[in-house]
């Protein structure tokens, strides 16, 4: 019985190989020489400290970045009385990355939405409509990070 428990220890305790995704070793081979923002200023904010992790000056490559970032939030669907209920908010970036090597601009946009419906108060909506906001902003970091990955290897 004591073995069994041990071996079912071991078997949990130990991590067989996993790596995480988006394990943050700077391992890239790449160099974001100039990153160029407009747009909205908290979604830059959030890109531009994102963007700045992943700086490696002794890479190989070079990249030029340029990032125009936007956001809009549109009413969906409205009660009798004509006060909103429903709510959509797309956040939209458009990539621009210049391989300065090989004198190539690349363009990506990458594009998340997400609906939600009016909560008990006003407060508590613009509590969850700005957790929601960064909840977007993170899938695109995580779409713009693998899109720089394949493209690193593309080039």
């Amino acid at each position: 019985m004591r073995k069994v428990f041990l071996i079912i220890i071991l078997t949990f305790t130990t991590s067989r190989g996993y790596v995480p995704v988006y394990l943050e070793n700077n391992t890239n081979t790449y160099n974001l020489n100039t990153i160029n923002f407009s747009g909205d200023r908290i979604i830059n904010r959030e890109l531009e400290n994102f963007l700045n992790r992943y700086e490696n000056n002794k890479a190989s490559k070079n990249f030029n970045l340029e990032i125009i970032s936007s956001k809009s939030d549109t009413i969906t669907a409205k009660d009798k009385k004509g006060n909103p209920v429903n709510f959509n908010k797309k956040i939209n970036i458009v990539f621009k990355i210049e391989d300065i090597e090989a004198k190539k601009i690349i363009q990506k946009t990458f594009e998340r939405q997400a609906s939600y419906k009016f909560l008990n108060d006003k407060f508590e909506t613009n509590q969850y409509e700005r957790g929601l906001e960064k909840n977007l902003i993170d899938q695109i970091k995580k779409d713009i990070i693998i899109y720089m990955n394949l493209l690193n290897n593309d080039l």
